[in-house]
């Protein structure tokens, strides 16, 4: 029982597939840190469920023949954050 504390780094907004606010159960953000997945796993962690799947990419050494030193992703956060609440929502609404 009852919602898990979230931990400070997390800039937390959220939205249930009925447009509440759910703060405690769907976590979004953008940041310019580098991500972590322990603190993403704290945050899902329940001792109710058997597993937790998650996927950790790395960039490749070279792309189209050239060497990748480094990489930069943009986005209008405003737009963004919302787009990724609509997500959670979509993803909340559906069974199972």
């Amino acid at each position: 029982g009852g919602p898990r504390p979230v931990p400070k780094s997390f800039g937390r907004r959220a939205m249930t597939a009925g447009g509440d606010d759910d703060v405690d159960s769907v976590l979004t953000r953008i940041t310019d840190a580098t991500l972590r997945t322990e603190e993403a796993l704290d945050f899902v962690g329940d001792p109710s469920c058997g597993a937790i799947a998650t996927f950790v990419g790395v960039t490749r050494e070279t792309f189209e023949g050239k060497r990748v030193v480094s990489l930069a992703y943009e986005a209008y956060v405003p737009m963004a954050e919302s787009e990724m609440r609509k997500l959670a929502a979509t993803a909340r609404a559906r069974p199972g």
